[in-house]
């Protein structure tokens, strides 16, 4: 989790809003855990972010489409498990410019998933959670 989490912290360089979405996008000042968010910039960037790393964390969903974030390390998209089981109806998708297959879930990346249900996503290495 950083220590400022406002998008304009975060991002200085972003050439638009922070979108969440869960169900409908939404422009978000600060940017939270868990969730994905979509930012747009002039060229390729990199940020750095400090904080507590999470090795875990529990992700609320709604119903269909769901955008999320990640933890500190990549983890693959069948180790993701959820309350109550099988929510996830199918594949991870990142995006760049397209929507192609995740085969693995970075962080600092957004990914789409869907599920059947409103219910939580669990994504874990190991270690302690934040609920």
């Amino acid at each position: 989790m950083p220590t400022d989490a406002r998008k304009i912290t975060l991002f200085p360089t972003a050439i638009s809003n922070a979108f969440a979405c869960q169900g409908s996008y939404a422009v978000k000042e600060t940017v939270l855990g868990g969730l994905g968010y979509g930012l747009k910039f002039a060229t390729g960037q990199s940020a750095q972010i400090t904080g507590t790393l999470l090795s875990k964390d529990t992700l609320d969903v709604i119903d269909g489409w769901n955008l999320i974030g990640s933890i500190f390390q990549p983890i693959t998209p069948s180790s993701v498990t959820s309350i109550p089981p099988g929510l996830i109806t199918g594949q991870f998708f990142g995006y760049n410019g397209s929507y192609p297959n995740a085969d693995t879930i970075v962080p600092g990346h957004g990914y789409w998933v869907k599920v059947t249900q409103a219910g939580k996503l669990i994504l874990s290495t190991g270690g302690s959670m934040r609920g």
